[in-house]
């Protein structure tokens, strides 16, 4: 039985994920992660450490890739956006690793085969927006708590497998180096007490409006409603976009008049509620 992961790799941050995605897409006769991080070095990317390994990985955990260089539909219309706006594919990113896991658990598939990885990010990303603001989260003894908080929350929430969860301040890492990447910023660096530079987080008060519209096309899908159909903005839906966003409440009704620019979305009775046409492509975005 393969052993499931809860590690969240912080080899593949989200500049290097551009560029093995960029070195897929020029040289398409690739077949193996070693070869792509050989050419990328070739290239004059300064690609990380297990690069060839740890990228691969994490973009097949968020459904981007199939294989270690085979791009699914979502991989193709994301291959789309980074040529277009960096900002937005970093975005997207988030958005992928953060509702992944969400979609698989709503529509009851066993722990056991989903990718857990994704659960992690999501409750970290779901324990700095309860706890927000969070100074200093870039230091080791702020990693440990973070993490040691996640793994209590597994040990509850998922009992079927609680005998394999393992989360470290290194998974704690890994995500921050998604986060640090988002615009508007939920990170800051800061001076600490003994002038070392820390980071500190931050739920943000706006986010982009093509995000909001991604986020209820997820939405859409984890509650399993049928595209046309009427999606009521309550106190439980403002708040799961909002943590998609990560965004406070106070700003929701901004981003949501931004989102209504799109033609796929319509926005009904005074913003009580909201109808998605059709599926949101990321390459609909640009």
């Amino acid at each position: 039985m393969a052993q499931i992961s809860f590690h969240i790799r912080d080899g593949a941050n989200p500049e290097w994920i551009y560029q093995y995605l960029d070195i897929l897409a020029q040289y398409p006769q690739i077949s193996s992660g070693k070869e792509a991080y050989k050419k990328a070095k070739e290239y004059g990317y300064e690609v990380g450490y297990q690069s060839e390994r740890e990228v691969p990985t994490i973009l097949k955990k968020i459904g981007v890739l199939s294989s270690s260089t085979s791009l699914t539909d979502r991989g193709e219309e994301l291959k789309d956006v980074m040529y277009y706006d960096m900002n937005l594919f970093k975005n997207i990113l988030h958005h992928l690793f953060y509702t992944r896991d969400r979609i698989a658990s709503a529509r009851d598939i066993p722990p056991r085969e989903r990718e857990m990885t994704a659960w992690s990010y999501a409750a970290i990303v779901d324990y700095l927006i309860d706890n927000s603001p969070y100074n200093a989260i870039s230091l080791k003894k702020s990693r440990q708590e973070v993490a040691n908080a996640v793994y209590d929350q597994a040990q509850k929430e998922l009992p079927s497998i609680q005998d394999e969860v393992s989360i470290g301040p290194r998974s704690v890492s890994g995500a921050l180096q998604f986060l640090r990447e988002l615009t508007p910023p939920v990170i800051q660096e800061s001076q600490h007490t003994n002038n070392e530079q820390v980071a500190d987080f931050k739920i943000r008060s706006f986010a982009p409006g093509e995000m909001l519209l991604l986020a209820i096309d997820s939405r859409y899908r984890e509650t399993d409603t049928d595209y046309g159909t009427p999606l009521l903005l309550n106190n439980k839906t403002i708040d799961a976009l909002c943590r998609v966003l990560v965004l406070d409440e106070s700003g929701f009704d901004e981003v949501l008049e931004w989102a209504a620019e799109y033609d796929q979305l319509d926005v009904e009775g005074v913003s009580k509620q909201v109808r998605l046409v059709e599926r949101v492509a990321l390459n609909d975005l640009i």
